[in-house]
């Protein structure tokens, strides 16, 4: 009913200028269910932004929104040992 995830990851982006899609699965023993997913603009003017995003639906009904939310923090930089 209210999950809380506390999950930290460090990716490399290949492509600073696309956006970064995070998407929200709940697993089930017979079929995973997707449960909505985010898209962050990918801003390396900010350096470290915290955000509050609807979860939304995947493919053509991308603007539909999903019930929940998911709060990001994502942290820019070009060195990776600044982390």
């Amino acid at each position: 009913m209210d999950p809380k995830f506390d999950t930290q990851a460090i990716f490399y982006r290949k492509k600073p200028r696309k956006p970064i899609i995070v998407q929200i699965w709940n697993k089930n023993m017979v079929q995973d269910e997707f449960m909505g997913q985010v898209i962050l603009a990918a801003s390396t003017n900010d350096p470290s932004t915290t955000q509050r995003l609807q979860l939304r639906k995947k493919g053509r009904a991308k603007a539909d929104e999903m019930p929940g939310f998911i709060t990001l923090r994502t942290i820019t930089c070009e060195n990776l040992t600044d982390l």
